[in-house]
């Protein structure tokens, strides 16, 4: 009688990791028909459910994914349909094991189609390497993340979305260090080509928490993490300009400066601003400028905002 007990009580987590080893192997019309026979046996279980939510929404894209040919296609189309997913379910409480199996499913297959485009074709430009990379980070395959990634930014230098991936990756394998660094030089490039919603980054995490809870959000919310970053010691790391960056970055002032005067969003050119004064300062005190240059910066980082002047300078 003992052992009828145990077999019953059993029974839904038996019928769940059947479900999740049907989801490994892209099964997911037999993970579904678990779940359902789950549904109909205990109607309160709020997990099935959701379970239930990521099965249907996947199923429901099968057959507009066999009818792509074309294998990048067919990867790009994968990765978009997860950004969709991740707004479809943003309100419901995650079923961690079942979502992580949903997760490593998804982006296998879309590795699957980017890699076969790379072999079939030979072809191995940026945005492929990228997308394998993010591919591979997705999996939990960090050093192979790591250097598909490097391989895109040797591609294809200076590409803020390419290297704020690179610096998820590398502190998801402790190299702390080089993460701040290529972070910082993301941020710096382009915030608004930086996909928050795919880093797993503790430290971006924060970052994004602390300024949401200023009350930022969207597009001003990304200009603002790199100035937090500074404030907050994160993106700490400094280097050496080269004399066309540093030209860049001067016309790049000018350019923001005028904007500004000229009343043109000023939501996100004065945060954007703010960020290159540091990047400024942190010239001149590579090149040890005592002409002034610096006190002038700061005096119009404090014009521009008296609170941040204030966390900077103390």
């Amino acid at each position: 009688m003992r052992e009828v007990e145990i077999t019953v009580e059993k029974r839904p987590e038996i019928l769940r990791q059947e479900a999740v080893n049907y989801i490994n192997i892209g099964d997911l019309e037999k993970a579904e028909k678990n779940f359902k026979l789950l549904r109909s046996e205990d109607m309160s279980d709020d997990r099935v459910k959701t379970d239930l939510m990521y099965t249907g929404f996947w199923l429901s894209r099968k057959l507009k994914y066999r009818e792509i040919e074309d294998h990048y296609k067919r990867g790009i189309f994968i990765l978009r349909q997860w950004k969709v997913f991740q707004g479809y379910i943003k309100d419901q409480e995650r079923d961690e094991k079942v979502y992580s199996a949903i997760k490593a499913r998804v982006f296998s297959q879309a590795l699957y189609s980017f890699s076969r485009f790379a072999s079939e074709s030979r072809i191995s430009d940026s945005a492929t390497l990228f997308h394998i990379g993010v591919c591979y980070k997705n999996i939990g395959n960090y050093l192979e993340a790591i250097r598909n990634l490097e391989a895109a930014n040797a591609k294809k230098n200076s590409d803020a979305a390419v290297l704020a991936e690179l610096a998820d990756c590398y502190e998801m394998v402790n190299e702390t260090r080089m993460a701040r660094v290529f972070f910082r030089e993301a941020f710096y490039i382009d915030p608004q080509k930086i996909d928050l919603e795919n880093l797993e980054s503790g430290m971006i995490h924060q970052l994004v928490d602390l300024v949401r809870n200023m009350g930022y959000t969207g597009a001003a919310l990304k200009e603002w993490i790199p100035v937090y970053g500074v404030l907050k010691g994160v993106f700490d790391i400094k280097r050496e300009l080269r004399p066309l960056e540093t030209a860049q970055l001067k016309q790049s002032i000018v350019t923001l400066e005028t904007a500004l005067n000229d009343g043109e969003n000023n939501e996100l050119n004065i945060p954007r601003l703010i960020n290159r004064y540091f990047w400024l300062i942190d010239f001149y005190d590579i090149i040890g400028n005592d002409s002034g240059s610096k006190e002038n910066t700061l005096k119009k980082i404090r014009d521009l905002n008296p609170a941040v002047y204030e966390l900077y300078t103390n």
